[in-house]
């Protein structure tokens, strides 16, 4: 029964600074209610956010009928859908995640104590809301209610040993995310000097746009990936909707890559006709095997979070000691103290 419930938890998976504080002696967390979720997901501070979607992604992320909207209508009508579709968490579901986050404090406090020096917030939505695919805003862990029934199930079976494999990740993954908000400038250090990659501006280019998945956990695509065997070249991984017409999140995402040329000492995007010069992303096997394996090649800040969660939430495979898997423990061995 277990491995069914994984299986449908699998599909899940496709920051204040706190330094100079005595983390707490056990974790203290926090569950919004309807109105403190509401306000997080569709209030002021979220305007940014659905402002730098277009209509294929809005209809893709609430499941509404807004492609013959005006954009302005449409971003509005799926902000308060946002807002309409929060929820509270159950007594058994703060129970659950109370006792995941219990379990992996000695780790934390151990090998990351930076993660339990800071807060643990949770907001819940429906499914109806970005795919029901866990994300973050601002401080806050976002869980869908899908995803809350399916930890459950195992939870409440007394069937915990393989479910804490996948929450444990899960919880570091989404936490990684808050801490690269408040603590950016060394997050940013981890993706130049440990990953490999360069900032540039984030492209503007409307084509791009057009298809453009705005991730709520790494919102701009401003990295790029110069490639070992090919000087002068580089990939900006990008993630974009595949289907414009009835698109859904997220069946219809795609990693692609974005081609770079350096031309005068400055990185230019490669276009042809007009248009940028892309192509699928896993094809590109300089970019790929750099990495221990496929998740989050999309951006760097979502392969930072999965290397970080195989390494504090107790995974082992056969490339546990993949370059890049030492080199990111050396880094966090001192930055994440």
């Amino acid at each position: 029964m277990l491995r069914r419930h994984l299986g449908l938890l699998a599909l899940c998976l496709a920051g204040s600074s706190w330094m100079g504080l005595a983390q707490a002696a056990e974790p203290a967390l926090q569950f919004l209610n309807r109105s403190e979720a509401a306000t997080l997901m569709a209030g002021p501070g979220a305007q940014t956010y659905f402002d730098a979607m277009q209509g294929p992604e809005l209809v893709a992320k609430t499941r509404l009928d807004l492609l013959n909207l005006p954009l302005a209508t449409a971003r509005e009508q799926a902000r308060a859908h946002y807002a309409s579709e929060v929820q509270e968490f159950s007594a058994d579901e703060q129970a659950m995640l109370r006792w995941a986050v219990g379990t992996l404090w000695p780790t934390l406090t151990e090998k990351a104590p930076l993660y339990a020096r800071t807060p643990w917030k949770f907001a819940k939505v429906s499914d109806k809301v970005e795919g029901g695919l866990p994300h973050t805003r601002g401080d806050t862990i976002v869980f869908s209610a899908g995803l809350m029934q399916n930890l459950l199930a195992p939870y409440r079976a007394g069937d915990r040993s393989g479910l804490l494999g996948f929450l444990g990740y899960l919880l570091v993954h989404e936490q990684t995310h808050v801490l690269q908000r408040s603590q950016s400038a060394l997050f940013d250090t981890l993706a130049t000097q440990v990953l490999g990659f360069t900032r540039i501006a984030a492209p503007q280019t409307p084509a791009l746009l057009a298809r453009g998945v705005v991730n709520p956990d790494a919102p701009l695509s401003e990295w790029i990936f110069p490639l070992p065997d090919a000087p002068g070249q580089a990939v900006l991984p990008y993630l974009q909707l595949s289907n414009l017409k009835t698109p859904s999140m997220p069946r219809d995402f795609q990693m692609v890559a974005v081609m770079y040329r350096q031309e005068q000492g400055e990185w230019r995007l490669q276009e042809r006709e007009g248009q940028p010069v892309t192509q699928p992303l896993l094809g590109v096997a300089a970019y790929v095997n750099a990495f221990p394996d496929r998740s989050g090649l999309y951006h760097p800040y979502e392969m930072a979070a999965d290397l970080l969660s195989y390494w504090l939430g107790g995974r082992a495979d056969a490339s546990a000691r993949h370059t890049v898997r030492l080199a990111l423990q050396a880094w966090a061995a001192k930055a994440l103290q």
